[in-house]
């Protein structure tokens, strides 16, 4: 890679480690059965973050980015699809059923979370703002492809550890559904964040 590059994957490993819907997604899921368990939603993302570097490098993100009802859209979208998630987790937690297998899984598949990164304002800035970034570093589209799902792997390992660090203290129906209230409700304030974000700086990017 060329050493140009490594600030810009400093900063993206930054954004990845930091607190986000895809790293909430990832420990839920690892929580709930082990590292191997996050492995779906991993590759999901994964995939829907591949997908929007070609699109970035296609131009079509200047577009997303630029144009007020797409950027609107968006956001909305994402928000939206956020509160549903967290509500989800939530309705979750208050079954009262004894016999809940620990391994449950998200409530969305694998199309689900790879549709979601195409709904999340955070990853379209960062591609954007990664691609403008390596391009100007003489980077092309496999090093911003490298710089990217680099640090999303290191970052969505770490959270998928995290997740499994606390798994032992699931076994128990009581323990999962005050966990799965605990994700849920971050979720759902996640929503809430991203569109008061959103609004607040007079933009949505």
């Amino acid at each position: 890679m060329n050493e140009a590059l490594l600030p810009v994957l400093s900063i993206a490993v930054a954004v990845v480690l930091a607190p986000g819907p895809n790293n909430f997604i990832v420990m839920t899921a690892s929580a709930n059965g082990g590292v191997s368990a996050a492995l779906k939603p991993a590759m999901a993302i994964l995939l829907g973050t591949s997908i929007l570097i070609m699109v970035s490098f296609w131009g079509l993100s200047v577009l997303v980015t630029t144009n007020e009802m797409i950027s609107l859209g968006i956001l909305l979208a994402g928000a939206a699809y956020l509160l549903w998630m967290g509500f989800s987790l939530i309705k979750l937690s208050l079954i009262e059923d004894e016999t809940i297998s620990e391994s449950l899984p998200l409530p969305l598949g694998f199309i689900g979370i790879t549709t979601f990164q195409f709904l999340n304002p955070k990853a379209w800035l960062v591609v954007t703002t990664s691609a403008s970034a390596v391009m100007n570093a003489g980077g092309n589209s496999f090093d911003l492809a490298a710089v990217l799902l680099g640090a999303s792997v290191i970052g969505l390992s770490l959270w998928s550890m995290a997740g499994a660090s606390v798994k032992r203290f699931l076994s128990a129906p009581s323990a999962r559904r005050k966990f799965h209230l605990s994700m849920g409700s971050v979720l759902a304030l996640s929503s809430l964040a991203l569109l008061w974000q959103g609004f607040s700086e007079g933009n949505i990017f």
